[in-house]
């Protein structure tokens, strides 16, 4: 009988304790239910790192842009440009939205957004400055002249030549001065110095103007003398930007004064600054098309002007190969390469001199040989089984093209059939396509899938100028030695 007791017992425990649990649930409702309680349930920061490019080491600066990204786990990739210096806040975000940090209970539902705040201090817009010289102005006594910085490490030449602070030009001549910071912001002038044979009233006599000529460009046979009063004026001579077009020039040895309103011909701006500060692409894009005005591919400086969506033609394609090859991989013309083409008279000089550089560097322009072409098709659209074989080129150099004999008549009777096929296949919207087993891109398309830079070899695709312009870049992020063993390894494995 004691047991039965003992074990009714427990029960009324039993239940008086879940009647006390619902009396403590039901009250903490109605509290909850009729009072703004605002208790916060906070969610801890998720592990995070903050990446900058280019990366920050002390005491370094940068004359561009830094760019900042945000990477960890759970959180979705966050990027933003820096361009001035200053404190800037940063939000972070996850799949669906803001990280927050926390979530009240109340009537307003608060929640704040996940944010960290990182301070960029180095940099550096601002050009230096100079004093003792203005620009254009001409002289009939010695100058002195200073220059400062904000920053350390300023430095200076004239015509080239290294200038120490505080140091004078007395001699007569036509100088141009370059003042650099250490990031390689630049500011300068030029001046003349004029003090022989001055007049009683301190003027200067009418001067003959001297003018002077440098190398003969490639394309001077090409009837360009629009190009050379137009794109070769518009630079400095101690701007190395345009030599590869319009050869080296330097200030005269004899004294220049300029006739009023009238320059001479090595005195005009610089290519004006890259501006991709509010550009709305990619930040392999801005870098591609950065590194591609580093190199002359192009010379529109702001990258919204240069119709980056647009298809390729031909004619463009031979500037912008023709550009990489010799600037970022060291390619050489034959200039005993006759390269005449029949379809190129209506475009302008500086295309005609391009598309004939193209083919005296074995890039375009070549039937399947490597052989100059008569026709070089400019306002045709560029497309994969054409840019693949234009990569080869730049690359592997003649390696991959067809060799005399090794394509037979029946093989070109064959893929000429094939390429008819295709272009109606391809003109009325078809998916239908016929592939060649020897044609003058196919062992040019292998090299190229070996280096893993495309990953889309459907070779009717059209390209557009971006997609180019970033494979460009990619290759040349490889480095001369990376690629030069690749040029190796796939040669051999190819062979």
């Amino acid at each position: 009988m004691q047991i039965i007791h003992s074990s009714s017992h427990k029960k009324h425990i039993k239940y008086l304790f879940w009647l006390l649990f619902g009396c403590i649930f039901f009250s903490t409702s109605i509290i909850f239910a009729y009072f703004n309680v605002n208790t916060v349930l906070w969610i801890l920061p998720p592990p995070y790192q903050v990446v900058y490019t280019p990366a920050h080491i002390t005491w370094l600066y940068t004359s561009g842009f830094v760019y900042v990204e945000i990477t960890g786990d759970g959180i979705k990739h966050n990027s933003t440009w820096i361009w001035d210096n200053g404190t800037s806040t940063f939000d972070f975000y996850r799949g669906t939205g803001p990280f927050v940090t926390g979530a009240a209970y109340s009537n307003i539902n608060i929640r704040t957004p996940l944010q960290t705040t990182r301070t960029i201090d180095r940099i550096d817009n601002t050009p230096p400055t100079f004093t003792g010289v203005t620009d254009s102005i001409t002289y009939n006594s010695a100058v002195s002249i200073t220059f400062a910085d904000n920053l350390s490490w300023v430095t200076a030449t004239i015509n080239g030549t290294p200038f120490t602070y505080g140091g004078t030009i007395s001699t007569d001549g036509t100088y141009q001065l370059v003042v650099t910071d250490a990031v390689g912001n630049q500011t300068g002038a030029t001046f003349f110095l004029y003090t022989a044979n001055i007049t009683e009233t301190g003027t200067v006599p009418q001067p003959i103007i001297i003018w002077w000529s440098w190398p003969i460009p490639l394309w001077a046979g090409l009837g360009a003398q629009n190009l050379i009063d137009g794109l070769c004026k518009q630079r400095s001579c101690y701007s190395s930007y345009y030599d590869s077009v319009c050869g080296k020039c330097a200030p005269p040895a004899h004294t220049i004064i300029p006739l009023p309103g009238v320059w001479p011909l090595y005195h005009f701006a610089s290519p004006a600054p890259l501006d991709i500060k509010n550009s709305p692409y990619s930040q392999e894009q801005n870098n591609a098309y950065s590194r591609a005005y580093a190199l002359g591919i192009t010379t529109i400086p702001k990258i919204e002007s240069w119709d980056i969506d647009q298809p390729l033609y031909r004619k463009f394609a031979a500037k912008m190969s023709s550009e990489f090859a010799m600037k970022a991989v060291g390619l050489t013309p034959n200039k005993k390469k006759p390269c005449i083409f029949n379809d190129i008279d209506k475009e302008s000089p500086e295309l005609q001199y391009y598309m004939k550089l193209s083919c005296q560097l074995g890039i375009m322009g070549l039937n399947y040989y490597g052989d100059p072409d008569k026709s070089f098709n400019p306002n045709y659209i560029v497309t994969r089984d054409q840019f693949v074989t234009i990569l080869s080129r730049i690359i592997f150099r003649d390696e991959f093209n067809i060799k005399h004999g090794e394509l037979t008549i029946y093989d070109q009777a064959k893929n000429f059939v094939v390429h008819s096929i295709n272009n109606i296949s391809s003109a009325l919207w078809l998916p239908f396509h016929i592939n060649t087993p020897l044609d003058r891109y196919t062992k040019h398309l292998d090299a190229i899938k070996k280096l893993w830079v495309i990953t889309n070899y459907t070779l009717t695709t059209k390209e557009f100028r971006w997609y180019v312009m970033i494979i460009m870049y990619r290759i040349d992020q490889l480095g001369v030695s990376q690629i030069k063993n690749l040029i190796e390894k796939t040669s051999n494995a190819l062979k």
